[in-house]
């Protein structure tokens, strides 16, 4: 009996994990998106000509030896750029991020604070736990991505065994789910008050980070300065194939390198990967700087729209999300008009698989002035 049972945990766990594995992030799943006006996400982006003659010319060696010369390069210029003593290149951002929980969680059942709204909490599959062994103690995000501050000291427990004792506080700089938005030096500085006050380290989610360094016009250094770690993504609005940095001291990056090891990411020649991210450096400010009036111009041209739902003024960065409401050929539906826009327009845009009647659309460095205005075109053309 109770191997039947297990049989039937088993056939409905597999059931599970195959449906689970075919979900976009709530698009559609193209088997290309040639010839697409592809505002699903800046994670999209190809590598330029630039970028690709430098992978054929790049020079290489074992990184899993730190004999890469390339992957030293790239590392010394991001700690360089974020201000910190050390950086290590990894795979993923999700992979970025479950290291530099595990680098301040360190004994299994110890916990990290996280906004509920959070790509960590929310889109990373549960890895902190599940490898991790850390606990989630989950805080309210505001609207504008930081952490509510009153339910974040209540959130911070007291001192006891009985208790799993947070050991960091994350934050997210732009804030995916909130629409790209800025969390400014000032409110960084409030949680990070909070977090010293009970000797707990501070962690950056900054995959779009240059984003908001670029929105607040200041220097990248200047925006992490209060966080103890960092995790920088290349792979969106730079544009590089793959790759992102675990950023902190040179302790932390020494314990970051036995990490990466044992969940799989170290890497052999692999700067001709991260030869894109030096590319990518020379031209950054300007890349952001496009990226995010690009988003704000998009946003201001479509609220007009009666059926619209969306507050042009909120849009920061490159990230735009809105509704669709009581339209007479869509109604409320979000993935009816994303459909529209796919078949009829050969615009890709992705209904949101956490709130389902929303819809975000993410400018990037492929997507041009004239694409803009063919997919405001084809917002306005809808009747």
């Amino acid at each position: 009996m109770l191997g039947q049972l297990n049989l039937q945990f088993i056939k409905r766990s597999s059931s599970s994990l195959l449906k689970s594995t075919k979900r976009s992030y709530g698009g559609p799943i193209m088997d290309s998106n040639e010839g697409y006006i592809d505002l699903r996400s800046d994670t999209f982006t190809k590598p330029t000509k630039r970028m690709r003659e430098a992978m054929a010319n790049s020079k290489v060696g074992d990184d899993c030896y730190g004999e890469d010369p390339s992957i030293n390069e790239l590392q010394v210029q991001i700690a360089k750029l974020f201000g910190k003593e050390a950086a290590l290149f990894a795979p993923t951002g999700t992979m970025s991020n479950l290291i530099c929980m595990m680098i301040h969680c360190r004994v299994k059942g110890e916990a990290a604070i996280l906004g509920d709204q959070s790509h960590i909490y929310n889109i990373e599959r549960g890895g902190i736990s599940a490898l991790g062994g850390i606990h989630p103690i989950v805080v309210s995000n505001t609207k504008e991505g930081s952490l509510d501050l009153k339910q974040l000291k209540r959130a911070i427990p007291p001192s006891s065994y009985h208790l799993a004792q947070p050991r960091v506080v994350a934050l997210e700089n732009t804030h995916n789910l909130a629409g790209g938005m800025v969390i400014d030096l000032k409110e960084i500085s409030k949680v990070n008050s909070i977090a010293r006050k009970h000797n707990i380290k501070m962690h950056l989610d900054g995959a779009r980070a240059l984003n908001a360094a670029s929105y607040l016009n200041i220097d990248p250094a200047d925006l992490v300065a209060d966080f103890d770690t960092v995790n920088f993504c290349l792979s969106k609005g730079l544009g590089c194939p793959i790759g992102s940095l675990v950023i902190g001291t040179k302790e932390d990056i020494a314990h970051a390198v036995v990490i990466r090891k044992m969940l799989g990411g170290a890497m052999r020649q692999v700067g001709v990967l991260g030869i894109c991210g030096l590319d990518a450096l020379q031209d950054w400010k300007e890349i952001m700087k496009t990226d995010n009036e690009n988003g704000q111009y998009l946003a201001q041209q479509i609220s007009s729209l009666p059926w619209i739902s969306i507050n042009a003024e909120s849009v920061k960065t490159n990230i735009i999300i809105f509704r669709v409401k009581k339209h007479s050929q869509f109604g409320d539906s979000a993935k009816a008009f994303s459909d529209h826009m796919r078949f009829n327009e050969k615009i890709l845009m992705s209904p949101s698989f956490i709130d389902h009647d929303k819809i975000r659309m993410v400018t990037h460095r492929d997507i041009t002035q004239q694409d803009l205005e063919k997919v405001i075109k084809a917002f306005k053309s809808v009747k």
